[in-house]
């Protein structure tokens, strides 16, 4: 076994305390035999082959490496192979980061999207915003909030975007349209952030349960008006002290 100043480096050995060793003498033999031997051998076999393993460095300590390992004809066929270890273990570190926000975010109960703030072309949507419209994912990424969205017109997009630039946040009701013509009334929570570049992150709520219980309630204070307005009665209502509060018309007629 022979190795560059890279892997000496990594390792904290000299190139004479390689040579002649075998690979499960450096590698932990039982990572070795679980996830390299088989590789390795078919490598022998005269086939290129790539796998991820989990190498020990003595300075620091357990990485993630991606391996590619190259057969080398030999007079007599293949007798060495060839291997480059490439770290990548910030990369995969990134990746499971990702998995769990994206995770996160599609278990979510509100309706998440990425907009591009120029265009207000969706950059991504969760699970639950595609449940809600109607439309797969790709489909929702041809589309751009006016599709969604018809009471936004030029005006209230650059009042928003006005208020975005200069506070970082706005929330703000409106209805949103699903893919099959019906509607619902939402409360959308818009975000501007700022990474390499701009993106507005738009988080909407389905009111429709809330503004029924407000229609509902107002609804029952009409009705209560109505009977108090209309009754034959004395009727009024007054605080913990006695101090009249309101009175019905009739009470008002009799006692002038």
């Amino acid at each position: 076994m022979i190795a560059n100043e890279a892997f000496l480096k990594y390792r904290g050995l000299k190139k004479e305390d390689l040579i002649g060793r075998l690979i499960s003498d450096v590698v932990d033999p039982a990572i070795f035999e679980k996830t390299a031997k088989g590789k390795l051998d078919e490598c022998f076999r005269g086939k290129i082959v790539r796998f991820e393993m989990r190498y020990e460095y003595p300075s620091m300590g357990q990485r993630d490496v991606f391996v590619s390992s190259f057969p080398i004809e030999g007079q007599g066929g293949v007798d060495r192979v060839a291997s480059v270890l490439k770290d990548i273990t910030e990369q995969k570190e990134a990746e499971r980061s990702l998995r769990l926000f994206r995770t996160l975010i599609d278990q979510s109960n509100d309706a998440v999207e990425v907009v591009d703030p120029e265009t207000l072309r969706f950059l991504d949507v969760n699970e639950k915003a595609c449940k809600d419209l109607g439309y797969t994912r790709e489909e929702l990424l041809t589309m751009t909030v006016f599709d969604i969205n018809r009471e936004i017109d030029e005006s209230v997009r650059n009042r928003v975007s006005e208020v975005l630039q200069r506070v970082g946040f706005v929330v703000r009701e409106g209805i949103h349209w699903r893919k099959d013509g019906s509607t619902f009334p939402v409360e959308t929570s818009l975000k501007l952030v700022q990474l390499e570049r701009k993106y507005v992150i738009t988080v909407s709520r389905d009111i429709t349960e809330r503004k029924e219980a407000e229609k509902a309630l107002r609804e029952s204070e009409d009705r209560y008006r109505d009977l108090v307005e209309n009754s034959q009665d004395l009727v009024c209502t007054h605080d913990l002290k006695g101090n009249l509060l309101s009175v019905n018309p009739d009470m008002r007629l009799k006692s002038s």
